[in-house]
C-alpha cells in the first residue's frame, strides 16, 4: 500500500504558498474525474476515479509511476479525499 500525503494538513501548514481543495469542492468529485495526489516526498501523480464511498475514493493509475512502489498504468489505488491536491473534471474518457 502506498502512503499518501494529506493535502488538507499541508494546506494548513503552508497556507501562504499552498491551497488544498475545500470540502465543498472535494464533495463534487465524481466517478470519471481525475484527481491529483502525492506521496509524503511530494511525488505527485494523477489517478482516475472509479468509485466513491464517503471519503474513500477507488481509482486506477492514469499512467506508469515506477518511482512510487512500481505502480503501473491502470493499477488500482485507494485514496482519501484528504489526499487530493487537485481535480480535473470528467472529460467523458477513461484511460484506455
Amino acid at each position: 500500500m502506498i502512503k499518501l500525503a494529506n493535502a488538507q494538513e499541508l494546506g494548513k501548514l503552508y497556507h501562504e504558498t499552498f491551497t488544498a481543495p475545500n470540502k465543498k469542492i472535494l464533495d463534487r468529485i465524481k466517478i470519471g474525474d481525475y484527481v491529483k495526489v502525492a506521496t509524503p516526498e511530494q511525488v505527485r501523480f494523477w489517478v482516475f476515479v472509479t468509485d466513491i464511498k464517503g471519503n474513500e475514493i477507488q481509482a486506477i493509475m492514469a499512467y506508469n509511476q515506477p518511482d512510487i512502489g512500481g505502480l503501473k498504468y491502470r493499477d488500482p489505488i485507494t485514496v482519501n479525499k484528504d489526499n487530493v491536491y487537485d481535480i480535473h473534471v470528467r472529460v467523458n474518457t477513461a484511460p484506455q
